[in-house]
C-alpha cells in the first residue's frame, strides 16, 4: 500500500457507508478530537504525511518492556518503534512517543512519574529519556 494524492490508500476500494481510516494531514490540522489538551499530541505535520492516531497491538519481548506509573495509572507499552501511553482507568490511549531508530524493547517510568526511559537492543542501541508534562 502506498499513500496517493487522492487521500485514499491505493489498492483499497472505497465502500459506501464505511469510514475511511486514512486521511491527509496538513500543518494546520488541529489534534484529533479529545487530544487538544494532551501533551503528546503536539506534533507538527507536513502536507502529504500520514498521522498515527491509534495503535492496535503491541511488541513485547520481555516483561521489561511493559511499565506502569503507580501514581497516575498510565501504562506504557511498545508497538515497534512507538511507545503507546494508555490510561488504564479510562482504557483510552493518551498518545504515542516515536523512537526514530529501532524497535523499543524496554521502558520504565521514573519514581516521580515525570519521565519515561525507553531502550533498544541490537547494534548501537539507544536509551532515551522522555519528559512527560502534566496529563
Amino acid at each position: 500500500m502506498s499513500y496517493s494524492s487522492g487521500c485514499k490508500m491505493s489498492g483499497q476500494a472505497h465502500q459506501p457507508g464505511r469510514k475511511n481510516r486514512w486521511r491527509r494531514a496538513s500543518s494546520i490540522d488541529p489534534p484529533p478530537s479529545g487530544l487538544q489538551d494532551n501533551p503528546f499530541a503536539h506534533h507538527k505535520t507536513l502536507d502529504n504525511q500520514i498521522v498515527l492516531e491509534h495503535v492496535l497491538g503491541m511488541t513485547v519481548y520481555s516483561n521489561s518492556a511493559l511499565t506502569c506509573d503507580p501514581k497516575s495509572g498510565v501504562v506504557a507499552y511498545p508497538a515497534g518503534c512507538v511507545l503507546v501511553l494508555l490510561d488504564s482507568v479510562k482504557n483510552k490511549q493518551l498518545g504515542t512517543l516515536h523512537a526514530p531508530r529501532k524497535s523499543i524493547t524496554a521502558a520504565s517510568f521514573s519514581c516521580d512519574g515525570r519521565y519515561i526511559l525507553t531502550g533498544e537492543s541490537g547494534l548501537q542501541p539507544a536509551v532515551r529519556v522522555w519528559e512527560i508534562s502534566s496529563m
